[in-house]
């Protein structure tokens, strides 16, 4: 309990509204979302527009829409200048989503990198600051 009153009393960025890149992006999806990814990205992106760090987490089988969730929120980050990182647990997954992210956002100046590292050793690619958006293994 102490510990959620101290994430509450934290002050995060308070992201903007939707912007009409971030219209026009969502609409580009190529499947109609179901009710529960509506309620989840609508939570999402409601949570970043308050001023506390957000504390959510997205479930859900395998093909259920969790990546385009993760991808909505991360252009929404960008949109407002902020950086984003999404790691992942394998390298696979990594190029996964590096495929998609990059498909999803290539109609706007959004920078996408990849970047693998294995175990013991540092990625081979570290990340910059000039990358609003990375996907990594590490």
């Amino acid at each position: 309990m102490a510990l959620y009153a101290k994430r509450q009393a934290t002050r995060g960025h308070a992201f903007g509204p939707d912007t009409p890149w971030q219209a026009e992006m969502e609409d580009a999806f190529g499947f109609t979302e179901t009710v529960d990814q509506l309620t989840a990205i609508t939570e999402v992106k409601a949570d970043m527009e308050k001023p506390v760090p957000m504390d959510r987490v997205i479930c859900g089988d395998v093909g259920y829409g969790k990546t385009e969730i993760a991808v909505r929120a991360a252009f929404k980050a960008v949109q407002d200048g902020k950086q984003v990182a999404v790691l992942v647990p394998t390298t696979l997954l990594a190029d996964q989503h590096l495929q998609t992210f990059t498909e999803r956002m290539s109609e706007f100046p959004v920078t996408i990198k990849g970047s693998h590292g294995s175990p013991g050793r540092p990625s081979r690619a570290p990340c910059s600051t000039a990358w609003p958006t990375a996907v990594s293994t590490s």
